[in-house]
């Protein structure tokens, strides 16, 4: 008879091998995630510190008043 348990969903299917591919597919996802959100994080920073000099120049050139 098969039993389903919360543990083991599908009876028929390897318990330890499953266990083991979805800790190492979960610890990479994480890890490129990370890795993502600090490029942008990085690539928004440098964007933002490049953009902020020269705003009162741009500003001034659409008819901007700078008092």
């Amino acid at each position: 008879m098969l039993t389903f348990t919360r543990n083991n969903p599908h009876p028929l299917r390897s318990n330890t091998n499953r266990n083991s591919m979805e800790n190492q597919s979960k610890n990479t996802i994480i890890t490129q995630n990370v890795w993502v959100l600090l490029l942008v994080s990085l690539f928004t920073d440098v964007a933002s510190e490049m953009l902020y000099p020269i705003m009162p120049v741009y500003l001034k050139s659409i008819g901007f008043l700078l008092y």
